[in-house]
């Protein structure tokens, strides 16, 4: 059995997840004035057309950064906000690169026929939207709540989250989950985004990165509560020189040496330039 349709689940009142064939995770939060949709994922199906079945309000779309898998289906809407630190990166997605990373996901956790998608499905941009200027502290009045956007860089140096205190909830794209690629900034930079957070860590309870169900998973789950504390002091020991047993490997990806560190429920990878395995 494959699934030919991105997968629709509430999270919460008035909050839903789009499972975008396991690529990624586009959220929309529904108030009683406007709505607000986090993330466009990577442009495999029609997500303005899915966002306006969910809900008949007006809307606002913004893009926890610009990697291709959140940004890649910007080009349905007609207005979108991002850090400004990532616009560049997000208006040179190409649409060969989203039909690789596509490609490249496939069987990744079971079986690669899950999900009935292909490079037929992509795209190539008509047109960019009008693109709005993200920043720390903002705020996105749905009617009955208010969503803070809280710049948290270290995946990207653009990256947002972003925090609905009405239903303590925090949706925190690439930028704090058991995963965690730190590409832009190095540990240092992402500690800072993640202390961040951690200020504010009384107004959320649970965690929704940006690919709840990843590859050919189908679970929608929230982050372990340990998350943000693991990422914390697994970007310390690694600034102090602690962290260890580091595995380090030549990343096809990024183009470089990047090394790797397991501490509680999170593994942490960084770029490591210039080293040698």
């Amino acid at each position: 059995m494959s699934f030919n349709e991105p997968i629709l689940l509430e999270i919460a009142g008035g909050v839903y997840a789009v499972n975008e064939f396991g690529l990624a995770t586009v959220f929309v939060v529904e108030g009683t004035q406007r709505a607000l949709v986090i993330d466009t994922g990577m442009g495999y199906c029609d997500m303005r057309a899915i966002v306006e079945k969910i809900t008949a309000k007006p809307y606002t779309v913004v893009l926890t950064h610009g990697h291709l898998d959140h940004a890649g289906g910007w080009d349905l809407f007609d207005e979108v906000w991002l850090h400004p630190a990532d616009r560049e990166r997000a208006e040179c997605v190409t649409a060969a690169e989203r039909i690789a990373s596509g490609q490249r996901m496939r069987g990744l956790e079971g079986d690669p026929d899950t999900w009935d998608y292909g490079p037929e499905n992509v795209r190539e941009w008509k047109r960019l939207p009008k693109i709005r200027d993200l920043a720390d502290g903002m705020e996105f009045d749905l009617g009955d709540r208010k969503i803070i956007c809280v710049h948290t860089p270290g995946h990207s140096a653009g990256s947002c989250s972003f925090i609905d205190p009405a239903r303590r909830l925090l949706f925190s794209g690439d930028a704090c989950n058991v995963s965690l690629r730190v590409t832009d900034g190095g540990p240092e930079t992402a500690l800072k985004g993640l202390m961040r957070l951690k200020t504010l860590e009384g107004l959320f309870d649970r965690n929704f990165n940006g690919h709840m169900a990843y590859a050919s998973g189908m679970t929608h789950i929230s982050m372990p509560q340990t998350t943000l504390d693991d990422c914390i002091a697994a970007m310390r020991l690694i600034l102090d020189g602690k962290a260890k047993p580091v595995t380090r490997t030549w990343s096809k990806y990024s183009g470089g040496w990047t090394a790797s560190f397991i501490y509680g429920a999170v593994t942490v990878t960084w770029r490591v330039d210039g080293e040698e395995a």
